[in-house]
């Protein structure tokens, strides 16, 4: 089994993409860490009931529950210190969980709240676990963006990223993207010394949780959209293809979408923002 004796933390691994990549690398043999919410959101399933639905497709499943939310940095402290008290070994760290906030919100810590769970979160998430993920020889990053990164445009007010004003939440959400592919690039970069691989991944237009549902027009307009996207486990394809197949051993700062490597946007070649905005994701995750 190509992932018999991995240990594979899912980030959003109970609902849409992250439930069939969980489910799908189980059968792999991956023991898998599913890093969520205990309690349902809206129209999830509670993490609990997820698990039983994974181990009645598979009784032999590897699975395990520790609780995170991306939009609370002392739950990510707290999700480390519990992976490490079980586990000495994370051959994949798949940051798949995201959010889209038509109306503006915030983290627990005061950051808007697309920009806190789609990067802030993942960025502190990862930084806790590199040493463990360099000390796993072959481990790899799999960071879930999206092509809404092209819309993307980040600037930073002093030492912290600048908030779109007025608001608008689905180029806020594209901000966050652009910010997953200059994350995988800077930290392959910075990880070139080291056998750990990290790239970053387009799942497609997928029908899940992360859009939010409204009411009215808006509503009606959204259930239609949905209607013709792909189904959750076909925008997993691409992430399981990175977590685990041998074609890609060895591939880092890349992107894919359907399991090809694909240029991102140009916007993404700019080096000097890649560095600067490295060095605020830091500083407010208090990394520095």
């Amino acid at each position: 089994m190509l992932m018999l004796n991995k240990t594979v933390i899912v980030t959003g691994s109970n609902s849409g993409i992250g439930k069939h990549s969980a489910i799908e690398l189980c059968k792999m043999g991956a023991h898998v860490v599913m890093a969520c919410r205990e309690t349902a959101y809206g129209n999830e399933k509670s993490v609990f009931d997820v698990m039983k639905e994974i181990k009645a497709l598979n009784p032999n499943a590897q699975l395990s529950f520790i609780p995170l939310d991306l939009a609370c940095f002392e739950s990510i402290r707290n999700f480390v210190n519990q992976f490490n008290q079980k586990h000495r070994r994370l051959d994949v760290l798949l940051n798949n969980a995201g959010v889209v906030c038509l109306d503006k919100q915030k983290t627990v810590d005061g950051f808007e709240l697309t920009m806190g769970v789609n990067h802030l979160g993942p960025f502190l998430l990862t930084n806790l676990l590199l040493d463990t993920l360099i000390s796993t020889p072959g481990a790899r990053v799999v960071n879930v963006s999206s092509k809404a990164h092209a819309k993307g445009n980040i600037k930073f007010s002093g030492n912290t990223i600048k908030e779109r004003r007025p608001y608008r939440g689905l180029i806020t959400y594209a901000d966050s993207k652009l910010a997953n592919i200059y994350f995988t690039q800077e930290l392959a970069e910075r990880l070139s010394d080291h056998k750990v691989t990290v790239n970053a991944l387009h799942p497609g237009g997928v029908a899940s949780n992360i859009w939010p549902d409204s009411k009215g027009i808006v509503g009606m307009i959204r259930r239609r959209i949905i209607k013709n996207l792909k189904k959750p486990e076909q925008g997993a394809s691409t992430s399981i293809y990175l977590c685990s197949s041998p074609e890609v051993e060895g591939v880092s700062g890349k992107y894919f979408y359907k399991k090809k490597q694909i240029n991102p946007h140009k916007r993404a070649e700019k080096i000097d923002i890649k560095k600067k905005f490295w060095q605020v994701s830091a500083a407010c995750t208090g990394l520095e």
